[in-house]
């Protein structure tokens, strides 16, 4: 369903006026600071739609199960539908991919106004926000970024997480609850779905470009020679990867993808401990709600911090030693839970490691598969790569449960999950780059 034989788009015409010519600021930092707005409010969106269980159930009196679905569903269209978003990504480019995304997420996010029957919930954010929601999402980011970023990917990969992972985790959850209380889900809903149409679309329409060599750059900001231009012709200049393919499926015949699938997947789980059982966790252990709530606030602002260390440091070392060193740094920190589950040493010792690296390791992933793989198919590669990490995001309660049921105490499955990241760096640290 994904290949395609048609040549790639021919870039926008080259913008090189005068005041672009002078800037000192290179234009993808600031193509990134549009797209992390851009994102924000979508994923917030997501984050949100627990806070909506009340007050909905409330007025139409659903439960909170049938509205659980719903969420649910929604995650599994987001993640299954990826692969086909990154093609799409891949053959048309991404600046209509991510603007028409944004326009959809609007009006469904909006269209929730009007909400009075259960299949308006599951058509307008089970299906068309959440699919929508893959061309706005980090899935489709990153790749716009390796675009732009060769000897600084790393960094930018780095800021672009931070940045959407602080906003969209505490920011609009907070101005989405205070709204709520002040003026009823309803017109929550309404200004929600209006900051992207009155907002982040102007925002894309600005800055958004497809390629550098759209405005007379190369990577990283170092200006296109007209001998260069002269010699690009219609096409843009793409970065080869070290096993550079051009029809998505070819990439599962080399090794490098298959050695970081494993990584991706226990990523998957140790993210979903994170986000929603790390609190509960910790309250059933007899520790405060408010002291859980702070241990956990503090893991959220050391994942961004650790995304913009790990970004930069896989500028400066090789990617997969990076990434390696990563997992088994989870694997200690998911140790000190397994030890002592109901300390309060154990849960700082989490909260500091393992929210250091929570969200360090994908991009540095991405950028593992950017550097073996190149740019030509990379959309449609990552959309695959980022399935198996959500599937097992999916999975994470039903095989928490398993683990515990099996071993018959609670730190069973902390056990499990330090089994599998010790596991899913070996393949990593033995990624062969030079031979791609």
């Amino acid at each position: 369903m994904l290949e395609d034989n048609s040549p790639l788009p021919e870039p926008e015409p080259v913008d090189r006026s005068p005041a672009r010519r002078r800037s000192r600021i290179h234009y993808g930092w600031r193509l990134l600071a549009a797209a992390m707005f851009i994102s924000v409010v979508p994923a917030g969106v997501r984050g949100s739609f627990t806070l909506f269980a009340l007050p909905v159930s409330e007025d139409l009196g659903w439960s909170y199960t049938a509205l659980g679905g719903a969420w649910i569903l929604g995650l599994v269209m987001n993640g299954v539908t990826q692969p086909f978003i990154g093609h799409l990504f891949d053959r048309f480019g991404a600046r209509k991919v991510i603007l028409i995304c944004v326009v959809a997420t609007g009006l469904a996010t909006a269209g929730m106004y009007w909400t009075s029957h259960y299949w308006h919930v599951i058509f307008l954010f089970s299906f068309v926000f959440s699919i929508a929601m893959g061309g706005v999402s980090l899935a489709i980011l990153w790749p716009l970024a390796a675009r732009w970023f060769v000897k600084r990917l790393g960094l930018a990969l780095g800021l672009l997480t931070a940045g959407n992972s602080i906003a969209s985790a505490v920011l609009v959850p907070a101005v989405t609850g205070l709204f709520i209380f002040q003026y009823g889900w309803r017109v929550t809903w309404i200004a929600l779905g209006v900051v992207p149409l009155l907002l982040a679309l102007p925002v894309g329409l600005k800055f958004l470009r497809n390629w550098p060599s759209d405005i007379g750059l190369k990577p990283d900001g170092d200006p296109e020679t007209p001998m260069e231009a002269q010699r690009r012709g219609s096409a843009p200049a793409l970065q080869r990867g070290r096993f550079e393919v051009d029809r998505w499926w070819r990439a599962f015949r080399a090794p490098a993808i298959w050695a970081l699938l494993p990584g991706l997947a226990a990523g998957g789980l140790t993210a979903s401990f994170i986000s929603r059982a790390f609190v509960s966790f910790a309250t059933d252990q007899g520790i405060g709600l408010s002291t859980a709530s702070n241990i956990h606030g503090v893991t959220v602002v050391l994942g961004a911090a650790g995304a913009m260390g790990g970004g930069w440091l896989s500028d400066r070392f090789p990617r997969k030693k990076v990434l390696g060193a990563i997992y088994l740094a989870q694997g200690i920190a998911f140790l000190a839970l397994a030890m002592g589950p109901g300390t309060l040493t154990g849960l700082w010792v989490f909260a500091v490691v393992g929210g250091l690296c929570s969200a360090a390791w994908m991009p540095i992933a991405f950028g593992l598969v950017v550097d073996v793989y190149g740019l030509r198919a990379l959309g449609a590669i990552w959309g695959m790569a980022f399935l198996s990490h959500h599937l097992a995001s999916l999975a994470f309660p039903v095989l928490s449960a398993l683990a515990h049921g099996l071993a018959g105490f609670y730190a069973s499955p902390f056990v499990v999950w330090v089994l599998m990241l010790v596991m899913a760096s070996i393949p990593v640290f033995a990624i062969n780059e030079k031979k791609y």
